[in-house]
């Protein structure tokens, strides 16, 4: 997102939008994009719209790009829409944009990965042939080894290796399946960082 210097609320330079309609609008602005990242499932810890993707939480890092592009494209303003009200429309353009980067980022990401082993196939260089569950299990020992020091992520990583179940792996540490799920959120933020 760019615009880093911006505060809301502030002229900016431009007289003609008052800072109370200007804070009103960023902060229906911010409540909406944190409904819709609810109600569409999408996760300030990891994907499209988490702070490392964006460098901040979405909610305001979406406000403040619709608040600059609304002055940006000022010819497409509408006479019978509030200031909040359009700049929640261009946050909705905003979300769709980076979700869809987001998505083709990654679809490269896949291609890539496919085009390698099929390129190492080709060559000869996988004799033993790279399965998921090679891949699995690479994986596997990198988390445990960023999670050694932390016993509970570490009986959690074990279970979930047998197998991925909120049921399985609750019945297996003995505890509740959201404890299981505040432990996956708990790997995660360790993984991330």
């Amino acid at each position: 997102m760019e615009n880093k210097n911006f505060t809301p609320g502030k002229s900016n330079g431009l007289r003609d939008v008052s800072e109370t309609d200007t804070m009103a609008a960023f902060e229906e602005t911010c409540k909406f994009v944190t409904y819709y990242m609810k109600s569409h499932q999408l996760s300030p810890l990891w994907g499209p719209l988490s702070n490392q993707e964006l460098g901040g939480p979405a909610s305001k890092e979406i406000a403040k790009e619709a608040y600059v592009r609304m002055f940006e494209e000022r010819a497409s303003w509408k006479e019978n829409s509030s200031f909040a009200t359009q700049m929640i429309e261009k946050a909705k353009r905003i979300i769709r944009d980076i979700v869809e980067d987001y998505n083709k980022k990654k679809e490269m990401e896949v291609r890539f990965d496919e085009l390698s082993i099929r390129q190492e196939k080709d060559m000869g260089l996988n004799n033993q042939s790279t399965t998921v569950f090679e891949l699995r299990d690479f994986g596997y020992k990198l988390a445990k080894n960023a999670v050694k020091d932390n016993p509970k992520l570490l009986k959690y990583l074990d279970a979930l290796h047998e197998f991925d179940s909120y049921d399985y792996i609750a019945s297996k540490l003995g505890i509740a399946k959201e404890e299981v799920k505040e432990l996956e959120k708990e790997l995660l933020i360790k993984l991330n960082n």
